[in-house]
């Protein structure tokens, strides 16, 4: 788990959001694509996965609500990640908007992972933030994905 102060606010104005990260992970935003991650520097030459948190948004080709993108969402992890196991799901706020947190694992590149994601729809606009980590050093993760989850702000 990071201490509160060990943490550097991001911002950014195109997709208008605003989020707290552990200070010292390294940001990196594939040009053009909507997805901003943060990643944790490898433990040691033996580490296969960096610990990371990352933003993610789609644009919906209608207004939906949490409860319609969820199904879409879980049809779409049920076909693009390996070995999808879903674990819980839970209602939860995001920015103060209705949202779901779940919970699974799946496998990346041969390893297993364990990954928590939240997510709100407002109007046309899903947002999603997901932390994920090797499954064994999950627990370590989580404490430190709920401040970043509870720090996230739509503008």
């Amino acid at each position: 788990e990071v201490p509160k102060s060990e943490f550097t606010v991001y911002e950014n104005a195109e997709y208008g959001v605003k989020i707290d990260y552990p200070t010292g992970w390294k940001i990196e935003q594939a040009p053009g694509e909507p997805i901003i991650a943060f990643f944790a520097d490898f433990k040691d030459d033996k580490d296969e996965f960096r610990e990371n948190v990352n933003i993610s948004f789609e644009d919906l080709p209608t207004v939906m609500n949490v409860a319609e993108y969820w199904e879409a969402a879980k049809a779409s992890l049920e076909q693009t990640m390996p070995e999808f196991k879903l674990i819980e799901v839970v209602d939860a706020k995001l920015s103060g908007y209705d949202a779901k947190q779940i919970f699974y694992t799946a496998k990346f590149e041969g390893v297993e992972l364990k990954i928590t994601q939240i997510f709100a729809v407002r109007e046309t606009r899903a947002y999603i933030v997901s932390a994920g980590s090797v499954l064994n050093e999950f627990d370590g993760l989580k404490a430190t994905a709920e401040k970043v989850f509870a720090s996230f702000e739509i503008r």
